[in-house]
């Protein structure tokens, strides 16, 4: 109950805002209401080719580029742009901060960061480009067995992960962890604890060594 509200609240903050907000925009961008400590409203720019996946294409691609089991939840997926992501991540750490949300063991920790975070982020997204698919952000759960994002060492974490479309360097499509306590993000290949993921998708994955152990057999 208390996500449910929270989401609430968090919807109603970001979109009653573009009702009072007018920046001059182009036809194809989406304002964002603004913060206080942003003097230019960011902007969401609706890309016009938009590469839509199929459940079983988006199993595909996670797997591809992540090295990771997948499995999807809606039917059909669309990929945010990269510039769409360097938009949205900052503007979320702005908003959080604003607000005065911080960390609190068990009560507002690193899941509920994630999942807050990766849901606007899918609702921003999604409500800008207004089509029948859904937004390929998530959350994952991984074993933290080496320190990142000023976030120590020793049990369980959970991250944002996303795939997107860099429209600078040839629509290629990447795979990035966002850590939702921050605004750090890293090439998923990169991530130094991608082998302790054990949650994606809806589905759990096999840790560590037992996973390392099962691809080789």
């Amino acid at each position: 109950m208390r996500y449910i509200l929270a989401f609430i609240i968090l919807f109603f903050i970001i979109f009653m805002g573009c009702i009072t907000n007018n920046p001059i925009i182009t036809e194809k961008s989406i304002p964002l209401p603004p913060i206080e400590t942003i003097n230019h409203p960011p902007v969401i720019n609706v890309s016009s080719n938009i590469k839509f996946r199929s459940a079983s294409e988006m199993k595909r691609i996670i797997e591809k580029h992540s090295g990771l089991s997948y499995y999807p939840e809606d039917s059909q997926y669309f990929l945010p742009t990269k510039e769409n992501m360097e938009v949205i991540i900052p503007y979320l750490d702005n908003l959080f901060r604003k607000m005065g949300v911080h960390y609190i063991a068990d009560g507002t920790d690193c899941d509920d960061f994630a999942r807050l975070k990766a849901e606007l982020s899918q609702l921003i997204i999604s409500q800008a480009y207004e089509i029948e698919a859904s937004p390929t952000i998530f959350v994952i759960f991984v074993v933290q067995k080496y320190e990142w994002a000023s976030v120590k060492s020793g049990g369980a974490h959970a991250v944002c992960v996303y795939a997107c479309v860099d429209e600078e360097n040839g629509n290629k499509v990447e795979v990035y962890v966002w850590e939702p306590q921050s605004m750090e993000i890293i090439k998923i290949t990169d991530y130094p604890n991608r082998d302790g993921i054990f949650y994606v998708g809806g589905e759990k994955a096999e840790v560590g060594e037992e996973k390392n152990e099962n691809k080789n057999k």
